[in-house]
């Protein structure tokens, strides 16, 4: 319970960072590595990619990727994911932009990478190929436990009639 309310004070801008730590370091992307062949498919492994990170884990061992332009590139939505989070917790904005910012880079990585669980399916290998929303799912539950801050509008419980010809 303490955890939860001291979640609650967090600020705008600390949300805003959390939530690009989120963006940077989770993983968004798991690939599946391997062969076409004429006996089959030859799996293997995967390689699981962050922004700043990857890790290819493979049947002769494993292996740490350091910054590269690809993961930048298909992970920099999630940048955006982080700036409508931020944007929602200062009260700027509805929490469907979040929610569709959200959404854009996991459909997005889905629909790139469908036709490569397909091929993979086709030599009867079930395997997983595409997006890792973690982040986004932090996102969302964090959204959802901090909440946005109530706004003060003093005109909203006014008194008396609401139109001009109320009035006389």
């Amino acid at each position: 319970m303490e955890f939860l309310a001291r979640l609650k004070t967090l600020t705008g801008r600390q949300i805003g960072l959390l939530m690009a730590l989120f963006s940077l370091t989770m993983p968004f992307m798991m690939l599946p590595t391997g062969s076409y062949g004429t006996e089959g498919v030859d799996f293997r492994g995967y390689v699981i990619a962050a922004m700043i990170w990857g890790v290819g884990v493979f049947s002769h061992g494993s292996v740490f990727y350091g910054p590269d332009i690809l993961p930048l590139l298909f992970g920099s939505p999630l940048l955006l994911f982080a700036y409508c989070v931020q944007r929602y917790r200062l009260g700027k904005s509805s929490w469907k932009v979040p929610v569709l910012t959200g959404l854009l880079p996991t459909m997005v990585h889905g629909i790139l990478f469908s036709p490569r669980i397909l091929g993979w399916l086709e030599y009867d290998a079930l395997v997983y190929a595409g997006p890792l929303p973690i982040a986004v799912i932090l996102g969302f539950v964090l959204m959802r436990l901090v909440g946005a801050p109530k706004v003060d509008r003093p005109f909203d419980e006014q008194v008396g009639p609401s139109s001009w010809w109320e009035r006389r």
